[in-house]
């Protein structure tokens, strides 16, 4: 199975999950694959923020254009608008892109959501 059809197929089963606490289960692993790559050093906004923030985009990938590098590209202009410049000077949206790889990645990759609790 490749990336894209992993991921429409992660998205599906958490899509339909029942929400737990007031975030949704695609938020919640979204919120952990944005802590899992210390997003902490990038931002005072919290993992679930900016979590909140990826779900609609992740969400018009999965319903609608399945296009890997415009879900990569429009993550990484979601985390370039969070993230702090650390010298005065703003990474490009273009500097994000492995980072939104990787939390595509590692989203994908989550454990079931009833064994990711605790």
């Amino acid at each position: 199975m490749n990336l894209l059809e992993s991921l429409l197929a992660r998205y599906d089963r958490d899509a339909r999950a029942p929400s737990a606490g007031g975030q949704s289960v695609v938020q919640h692993r979204l919120a952990r694959a944005v802590s899992a790559i210390g997003w902490r050093a990038a931002s005072d906004a919290s993992a679930e923020e900016v979590a909140a923030r990826l779900a609609p985009t992740l969400g018009a990938c999965v319903r609608g254009h399945r296009d890997l590098r415009r879900l990569r590209r429009d993550m990484a202009e979601c985390l370039r608008q969070y993230a702090h410049p650390l010298d005065g000077s703003a990474a490009g949206t273009a500097e994000w892109e492995p980072t939104a790889a990787r939390i595509i990645e590692l989203y994908v990759a989550d454990a079931p959501h009833a064994e990711s609790s605790g």
